[in-house]
C-alpha cells in the first residue's frame, strides 16, 4: 500500500538519521520511531488530500497528491476486483481513506473511503 511504503521509507530515514547522530537504535527507540513515521505519513496524507498549491513547499506533497488522485480514479472507475477481493489499488485507497477519516470532519470531503 502507498501509505505503508511511505511509512517504511520514512522509518528508514529516521533510523539512518539517528544512527548518523550517534544514537543507538534500541528496539524501544525503533518502536517510537515507527510510531513517529506513521504519524508523519498520516499528516502528509491529510495535507496532500486538500492541498491545491501547485508549488507546495511540503516535501512529497505533490507525489502523495498524485498517488492519491490516481488511486481515487482507479476506485471510481469501477474496479471489478475491489478491495474485498485483493485489488492492491483499491486497498491502498481504503487504507489512506481510513487514515484520513480519523482526522477529517467529513463536511464536503471528497476523499475516497472517508466515512
Amino acid at each position: 500500500a502507498a501509505s505503508q511504503l511511505c511509512e517504511t521509507a520514512l522509518l528508514s530515514a529516521l533510523i539512518k538519521h539517528a544512527r548518523a547522530a550517534g544514537v543507538t537504535v534500541t528496539p524501544e527507540r525503533r518502536a517510537a520511531l515507527k510510531m513517529s513515521s506513521a504519524r508523519l505519513t498520516t499528516a502528509l496524507h491529510l495535507h496532500s488530500a486538500h492541498c491545491a498549491e501547485s508549488d507546495c513547499a511540503v516535501p512529497a506533497c505533490a507525489s502523495m497528491r498524485r498517488a492519491h488522485t490516481n488511486a481515487c480514479a482507479h476506485v471510481k472507475s469501477g474496479c471489478e476486483v475491489g478491495r474485498e477481493n485483493g485489488c492492491q489499488g483499491c486497498q491502498s485507497v481504503a487504507i489512506l481513506g481510513v487514515l484520513h477519516a480519523r482526522y477529517c470532519n467529513g463536511v464536503g470531503c471528497d476523499v475516497a473511503y472517508c466515512e
